[in-house]
């Protein structure tokens, strides 16, 4: 890819994520949820396709998929901790893969920060890592944050992680 590619790549990945969080919050109102009533009959499923032709593709159930979201309020930030993670992992190797990746602390920072979301959101520091300077605006890795859980909403947030793409990008 060339640095323009991927800097494409960032940027429909970051928009990816603000309008799926844009999607979540207008479902979160029930206004919106009531209106959608008029458009989806309740029972209504989505399937997705295959190329291979099989007997009985999976549906997925409208009314039981907003069940299991609307559970919990908290579930918006834990719905959106999968598209960020896999964000950071696509974003990191897309640049690395491609021999655009620079020793800066904000890439080691990235760096830390993929293996960290690759290795069950916790950050896991081998072999004397960080090795090298590892640090984007006031946050910092060290070897005392070892072993810390739940990195992404706990360490940093989404707008953080955001702001650090941008960052990056800019500097390709």
């Amino acid at each position: 890819m060339t640095k323009n590619e991927v800097k494409e790549l960032i940027e429909k990945l970051e928009t990816n994520f603000v309008m799926t969080s844009i999607s979540l919050g207008f479902l979160l109102d029930p206004k919106t949820r009531k209106a959608s009533e008029t458009w989806m009959e309740s029972g209504s499923s989505v399937r997705f396709g295959t190329k291979k032709q099989i007997r009985n593709e999976k549906k997925y159930y409208v009314d039981d998929t907003y069940s299991k979201f609307f559970k919990e309020k908290m579930n918006n930030v834990e719905f959106m901790k999968i598209p960020m993670m896999a964000m950071i992992s696509l974003i990191h190797d897309s640049i690395k893969d491609n021999g655009y990746d620079k020793q800066t602390p904000e890439f080691e920072f990235l760096r830390h920060l993929r293996n960290a979301v690759s290795h069950g959101n916790r950050f896991t520091f081998r072999n004397n890592e960080p090795k090298r300077p590892a640090y984007y605006d006031e946050f910092i890795l060290d070897v005392n944050i070892n072993g810390m859980e739940n990195v992404i909403f706990d360490f940093i947030h989404f707008e953080d992680i955001l702001n650090l793409i941008n960052y990056i990008k800019n500097d390709l």
